[in-house]
């Protein structure tokens, strides 16, 4: 009766629906879910066609719409990459494009972390691998086509890793 939506089992127990997002028989498609702590972070459809960014603690009640991110569409949210303190993943905020963002898995601290490709044109963040206290990951520019980047998360430490070597 509710379609494809998130739901909660612990070992040996019955599972139990989260949230009907999609509302009635229509399918939320949840994916992308990343545990943090005691919470995860996942994306969904709701029932006007909008994939956005999902909270859960594993309860009815700490299910939840964390951030709408693109409140003209949905932001598709992806690419999810577990950090010191939270969540990268990609969204399209439909005035940047496809870029990087982060979450501490409140709404007060869920942001953009840069706008690599400024303006509309997406950056198009990828393939995010945790070396050492940072993460590297592809993402492309107008000026310089698709290159290494890194970051711990915010702003301040995410940087072009050719421009830095000379290139």
């Amino acid at each position: 009766a509710e379609g494809v939506e998130p739901y909660f089992c612990h070992e040996g127990e019955t599972a139990i629906s989260l949230a009907d997002i999609a509302a009635g028989s229509a399918d939320a498609d949840p994916e992308g879910f990343v545990a943090v702590g005691g919470w995860s972070l996942f994306a969904a459809t709701d029932a006007a066609g909008d994939r956005e960014l999902w909270r859960t603690d594993g309860t009815v009640a700490g299910t939840s719409l964390l951030a709408n991110l693109s409140p003209s569409a949905g932001s598709a949210p992806a690419a999810f990459h577990p950090v010191a303190g939270g969540v990268l993943f990609t969204a399209d905020d439909a005035q940047h494009g496809r870029e990087l963002w982060f979450s501490d898995g409140t709404a007060a601290g869920t942001a953009m972390v840069a706008d690599l490709a400024p303006g509309p044109m997406s950056s198009q963040p990828a393939d995010f691998e945790a070396i050492g206290g940072a993460v590297v990951f592809a993402a492309e520019t107008l000026a310089a086509g698709r290159e290494l980047w890194v970051t711990a998360g915010t702003p301040e430490s995410t940087r072009s890793e050719e421009r830095r070597v000379g290139k």
